[in-house]
């Protein structure tokens, strides 16, 4: 099918398409909506299966199955309106992506929503430069070469990913240059074959980092976090993250608070890296193994006098082939090791006014040296 338009609305509707180039392809140049609607397969034999590029108002593509030799889903909007794409059957562009859409700024909100993708270069890749928010889901697997999902909001509002699985060279990379919040929310494995599993960045125009994942595998960080805008950043990885050549979680804070609740956490460098250089708290929370190599398996680091807390569940076991378990900077560091939990290596609590509270029960055997730095500083020991 191809269409063009120089008068108002495009309109597409069809079932199964199949092109020896393009499945679709549908260009509106008039003042209105251009929408795709496809209730069957779509092929674009030597091209793509999906193309759609619109200079009115909003562009829709809402689809089933499309496979393109180049891209799957090809969607530019050039419009005043807002972009919307919607696959409900698996999505595959074999040599570059698997859907991709673009949003300029003179559009409004961009939406991906998706059953599943794959691109040899990029699984979905969305780009919003509108004055709306960024928004991508998919409740299936989605792999590309370089990218499983790369999503980067230059202005707008809001940036959410809501992803299943995803795996490229990095699993999920989303960066926020807008002026609202970054959420990434992964219920199944994420894994960067090259570089990062999740690799996220809020600008400083930015507000709130919100991370939510099970299990991620990095080829250098499991996990990196930065938070250059004005909000709190929270990490919480309910499954097992692994940096193979970097921290496991690494996450830096310029806002408010940083908080981080992990349960099995291993880097080749620290388990958990968490340097808050914001306004607020920063709180380190674990259940399972952390794990260190040529580091710490936990560092904190904050302003000076600004509160920590370091707090060691019943089921935790912290240790570094490095021999440092446990090391805080300059802030007010209070570290609670419940009983039951493990700690090989040496704890360094550095400078500030620290507090030690061991319970009845933990394991302390493996403890190499309590070091509560040195200066002008009060610090505790309780013991239960």
């Amino acid at each position: 099918v191809f269409a063009a338009n120089n008068g108002t609305d495009l309109t597409i509707s069809t079932a199964s398409v199949s092109g020896s180039r393009n499945g679709i392809d549908a260009r509106n140049y008039g003042t209105g909506d251009l929408s795709v609607a496809a209730t069957g397969s779509v092929t674009g034999t030597t091209g793509r299966g999906i193309y759609a590029t619109n200079a009115g108002s909003k562009l829709d593509v809402n689809v089933a199955g499309v496979t393109g030799a180049t891209d799957g889903i090809y969607a530019r909007n050039n419009g005043a309106g807002a972009l919307s794409v919607t696959a409900t059957g698996h999505v595959t562009g074999t040599s570059s992506y698997g859907v991709y859409a673009f949003n300029a700024s003179s559009g409004t909100d961009l939406k991906v929503s998706t059953t599943s993708a794959s691109g040899g270069l990029i699984g979905i890749v969305a780009v919003n430069f509108g004055s709306g928010a960024l928004s991508v889901r998919s409740t299936g697997r989605v792999t590309g070469g370089n990218y499983g999902i790369l999503a980067d909001n230059y202005s707008g509002t809001d940036l959410t990913i809501s992803a299943a699985s995803a795996s490229g060279g990095f699993g999920i990379y989303a960066r926020n240059r807008g002026t609202g919040d970054l959420s990434v929310t992964a219920t199944g494995p994420v894994t960067g074959t090259t570089m990062s599993g999740i690799f996220t960045m809020n600008d400083s125009t930015g507000e709130n980092l919100d991370i939510t994942v099970g299990d991620v595998t990095g080829a250098t960080y499991g996990i990196y976090a930065s938070n250059r805008g004005t909000g709190a950043m929270l990490v919480t990885a309910a499954g097992t993250v692994t940096g193979r050549g970097g921290d496991g979680v690494f996450a830096a804070n310029n806002g408010t608070d940083l908080t981080i609740s992990a349960a099995s956490v291993s880097g080749s460098r620290h388990g958990i890296y968490a340097d808050n250089n914001g306004t607020g708290s920063l709180s380190v929370t674990t259940s399972g193994a952390i794990s260190g190599g040529t580091d710490a398996a936990i560092r904190t680091i904050s302003n000076a006098g600004s509160a920590v807390a370091i707090t060691l569940r019943s089921t935790s076991n912290v240790r570094s082939s490095s021999g440092v378990a446990i090391v805080d900077g300059e802030g007010n560091a209070v570290v609670t090791i419940n009983g039951g939990a493990v700690v090989d290596g040496s704890i360094s609590l550095g400078a500030g006014n620290d507090t030690l509270n061991i319970a009845a029960g933990a394991s302390l055997a493996g403890v190499t040296a309590l070091d509560g730095g040195s200066g002008a500083f009060v610090d505790t020991l309780n013991l239960n």
